[in-house]
């Protein structure tokens, strides 16, 4: 395998990546390398898939008046309690990206 090609085997993929991107990369996993592999696999599963939770305020706003309620903060927070309640959901999804701040639940 030539240098910056990863075989991956984690996932059974091969990554090509041009060799000027790859100078001066060096990738410490240490003591957290089988956890690494073994989140990574999770995350990837077959069947499965992540969940993008970082729409903004108004996209939230059009999936609420599309129901007929109103884009306040209460229904915007009920509608994204409703996204990672629901039954079986982790059959289908295995991880979550809330990149908003507003997206999750703030206690002051």
């Amino acid at each position: 395998m030539g240098k910056g090609s990863d075989p991956s085997p984690a996932f059974g993929l091969r990554c090509s990546v041009p060799p000027s991107c790859t100078s001066g990369l060096t990738v410490r996993a240490g003591s957290y390398a089988d956890e690494l592999v073994k989140t990574a696999k999770t995350v990837a599963s077959p069947g499965r898939g992540i969940l993008a939770m970082d729409e903004s305020n108004a996209t939230c706003g059009k999936r609420l008046a599309s129901i007929g309620l109103e884009n306040t903060e209460a229904n915007r927070q009920a509608y994204r309690t409703l996204l990672v309640t629901a039954p079986g959901l982790g059959q289908y999804i295995s991880g979550a990206i809330p990149l908003r701040r507003d997206t999750l639940p703030i206690h002051h």
